[in-house]
């Protein structure tokens, strides 16, 4: 591989406009294709085959009528009080010019739905008053009926009394023949009034069975309406100066075209409202367009005054800078020109930008430093460029083999989001790889020897050595390096209590994501959440959808009671604010409740209750002869995803754990110094979590970094962290610890070797981690609210990374381990393929070719 990195350096330097023509031309061609077919990305992280999109599924099935999200709205009249009339009509108004848009199914009117929730109320009072009456009209009916009842039992008792007072003759033969009276018009008269009467007592008695049925219909329907009524009791649209609506769109919030979320939004701002401020919810408002921002750039500008601090140069500082942006340029006009036909998060060019701007700059500044240190030796300029890329080029070819590795690996977790994610930054990652080895000889020919401080050009002019071995080594016994190894144990006890102390947080990681709430204070999303939270509760914020299926052949009235005995089942739970029957199929068999959680739908309370109310499915359809068959809505898919991701962690940070341990034992042919290296890796990505859980979760320094409203740590947070932290740490670990490997093979002590290698590489390791730290800080106070924590996580990992890890730890370390740091035993040695990183063979063949044609002079 130096060889070929060699060969290719050589020539993009004999012909270096081409190469960076080329390079220009890739990039223009890249970007147009972008901006002609990308589509742009989506705030949707989901994972098929969990619980929540198994019911999301379902629904689209039995009731694809209902599907899509709902944003909410929120209204505050700034003068105060009530709103008036032509208030209400205005937000009327608005509301049906955005139910106009193509994008919108329906809208919530505050004022409309508190009117029928006030009708109910006024409804249920009135037919408990109206049934009233009729319960006292069939009581006295009742009464009359029984009362002519007994009358008329007198009247048959006297007609049989004046039987009995006939002859004893006629007496008798009336007992065997009634009938044998019959003609008698006092006796037929009497008979005839007595059937009437009791004609009419039956009469009476149906009417008054069947007004009694009606009476029992309407009961039930009235305690059917109180049931309900009991339901809603803590929900409302209007609180004081403040209403609450809703915007239910054709399809998920997330899922919305930009044309189509920029539609709805300019509608909100063109709307002519009197003393009234509306606040869209975050997810109508959260837009994913903006990747780069100013708080990045001045990440940049950082990097920039490291480089030239480092280099000496303007000249020398722009290039690392430059080839960086084209090849990091490329890799994202790439990632948006792919969304046509993949789905891409906001996180995806983030992420790649973050990586692809750090590491081009990190890779170039290496190579350049490499480059810049043979000129000051005498190097002729195109062989110095050849020798550079074939050497430190190797380094950072395999330093980004290995940053591809850890991220395509991602692919492992089973997370479709993810997997996305990291092939998209490893895609980057390669492009800036490939950039920086083809473009950097390039432009190294072109500035030729203005990559040399001014300072320095009179001592090669003279062809004076700069760094020969002696005074290397000399200088290598000063400064940091030389202190670390002459206070070993100070130095890895430092290190490690630091590190542990700031990873205890780590140990009450949540995980989640982002709601209203993460948003800038000054947002219209975060006032939304907070006006709903203040005026009508947090639970309001995250709704749950509960979906249950009845059996068939059920009436309308059964399907109700069923539907609100479920209910009341869950509004009963200490952890429920109240459960309301929302919306049924058409043949009435998929009822859908909405369940109003107590708590914010980010809070461990309501995670808890989330993983209750599945653990009690079963229960709850036994109960009540019904399939539950799961629960949906944002809250809920969120706390899937952070699950799913949670449980994936183990994995993967064990995939990474062997990885390190099998290419740093190829790459430094030893078994100590890799697991050294893997160690500290452990420490670092430790810390990491521990700091972001102490600032984001718990809210420490946290008007330092916006956090405003302490939440859970982005659930994808941890895992992304493992994967970058990997290949940024073996990259530094390449840097310092190769150095001290080639010392050692030509014959040094271990000190020493260790000392020289850190001197060698620890400039560079020092440089390249501000420059990480730099631009992943400028992350912190991105547009996107996901994007900071990311941002701070991934700049403190580096921080203590590269400089209490990898220029403390490490060489502290390897001082103690003296010869025993390179042990490996003979059948690895035999067996293991020989990577060398540092190009040492091709150095010793230049070498010896150069010294070959000095000797023939």
């Amino acid at each position: 591989m130096a060889s070929l990195l060699y060969s290719l350096g050589a020539w993009c330097a004999r012909h270096a406009k081409t190469v960076i023509g080329l390079w220009l031309v890739i990039l223009v061609g890249v970007g147009a294709l972008a901006l002609n077919v990308g589509k742009g990305f989506s705030t949707q992280y989901d994972i098929p085959g969990s619980e929540y999109e198994k019911v999301i599924e379902y629904l689209d099935k039995k009731l694809p009528e209902d599907s899509g999200g709902t944003g909410t709205l929120a209204f505050k009249n700034t003068a105060g009080g009530s709103f008036s009339q032509e208030q209400q009509q205005q937000i009327t108004d608005l509301l049906n010019e955005l139910e106009n848009q193509p994008a919108v199914r329906e809208v919530t009117n505050p004022f409309t739905a508190q009117a029928d929730l006030e009708k109910a109320t006024a409804d249920v009072a009135e037919a408990e008053e109206e049934l009233q009456a009729p319960e006292e009209e069939i009581a006295e009916g009742r009464k009359q009926v029984t009362e002519g009842r007994e009358e008329l039992q007198k009247q048959r008792e006297e007609l049989q009394d004046s039987y009995d007072q006939l002859p004893e003759q006629l007496a008798e033969q009336l007992k065997s023949d009634p009938d044998f009276v019959s003609g008698i018009p006092a006796i037929d008269g009497a008979r005839q009034q007595l059937a009437q009467a009791e004609a009419q007592l039956d009469a009476s008695a149906k009417e008054l069975d069947e007004a009694e049925e009606q009476l029992a219909s309407g009961r039930e329907e009235l305690a059917l309406g109180k049931r309900q009524l009991k339901l809603t009791e803590e929900v409302s649209f209007l609180s004081g100066d403040t209403a609450r609506g809703a915007i239910t769109f054709t399809k998920e919030p997330h899922n919305l075209e930009p044309a189509e979320r920029e539609a709805v939004t300019e509608a909100i701002e063109a709307a002519k409202l009197t003393d009234i401020e509306t606040y869209p919810g975050v997810e109508i408002t959260q837009d994913v367009s903006e990747v780069v921002g100013a708080s990045e750039g001045v990440g940049v500008i950082v990097a920039a005054i490291v480089l030239f601090v480092a280099l000496g140069s303007v000249v020398a500082a722009g290039l690392p800078l430059i080839t960086a942006l084209i090849g990091s340029g490329i890799g994202l006009a790439g990632i948006f020109a792919l969304t046509s036909t993949v789905q891409m998060t906001s996180t995806d060019p983030a992420l790649a930008l973050m990586l692809g701007l750090g590491l081009g700059i990190d890779y170039a500044l290496l190579i350049v430093h490499r480059h810049r240190r043979q000129m000051m030796e005498g190097e002729h300029l195109i062989a110095s460029i050849a020798r550079a890329n074939g050497t430190a080029g190797t380094s950072v070819f395999f330093a980004g083999v290995i940053n591809i590795i850890g991220l395509s690996a991602l692919t492992v977790t089973g997370i479709p989001f993810l997997s996305v994610m990291g092939l998209a930054a490893g895609g980057t990652i390669a492009v800036v790889v490939a950039a920086t080895l083809m473009l950097v000889p390039a432009a190294l020919k072109l500035i030729g020897h203005r990559v040399i401080p001014k300072s320095k050009l009179v001592e090669v002019a003279r062809n004076e050595v700069y760094d020969k071995q002696d005074l290397a080594i000399d200088q290598a016994n000063r400064g940091w390096g030389a202190f670390v190894t002459n206070h070993p144990w100070l130095m890895i006890g430092a290190s490690v209590l630091i590190l542990a102390i700031v990873a205890i947080p780590a140990f009450s990681l949540r995980l989640g994501l982002p709601m209203g709430n993460s948003e800038p204070r000054t947002s219209d999303g975060y006032k939304n959440y907070q006006l709903i939270a203040e005026n009508y509760g947090t639970g309001f914020n995250g709704p749950l959808l509960s979906v249950v299926e009845l059996q068939a052949g059920l009436d309308e009235t059964e399907r109700e009671e069923k539907t609100l005995d479920i209910a009341e089942d869950y509004a009963a739970r200490a952890d429920v604010l109240t459960a309301i029957p929302a919306t049924e199929s058409a043949d009435g068999t998929v009822q859908l409740l909405q369940i109003i959680p107590a708590h914010a739908p980010d809070t461990e309370a309501t995670e808890n209750l989330v993983h209750d109310l599945r653990d009690g499915e079963a229960a709850l359809g036994e109960k009540h002869d019904v399939t539950v068959v799961g629960y949906a809505g944002q809250t809920v898919a969120n706390i899937d995803i952070s699950d799913k991701v949670a449980g994936a962690l183990p994995l993967y940070l064990t995939i990474v754990i062997a990885l390190s341990l099998l290419l740093l034992t190829m790459i430094f042919r030893s078994i100590w110094a890799p697991v050294m290296a893997s160690a500290g890796f452990l420490l670092s990505v430790g810390a990491a979590f521990g700091a972001v859980v102490a600032i984001y979760q718990w809210g420490w320094l946290g008007p330092l970094f916006g956090v405003h409203d302490p939440t859970a740590v982005l659930s994808f947070l941890p895992i992304l962290l493992i994967g970058v932290l990997f290949g940024l740490s073996v990259d530094y670990q390449i840097f310092i610890v190769s150095g001290m490997r080639e010392a050692w093979t030509h014959g040094l002590d271990s000190r020493t070797s260790v000392r020289l290698g850190y001197r060698q590489g620890g400039a560079v390791v020092t440089a390249a981690g501000i420059i990480m730290v730099s631009v992943f800080a400028g992350f912190i106070f991105s547009g996107v609210t996901m994007i900071r924590p990311i941002g701070f996580g991934l700049a403190f990992g580096v921080l203590v990374d590269a400089f209490l890890i990898r220029t403390t730890f490490i060489p502290a370390v390897m001082h103690l381990f003296g010869k025993h740091a390179w042990w490996l035993p003979r059948w690895m040695d035999k067996i293991m393929p020989d990577m060398d990183v540092e190009g040492a063979k091709l150095e010793a063949k230049l070498d010896a070719h150069r010294n070959g044609k000095l000797e023939g002079r």
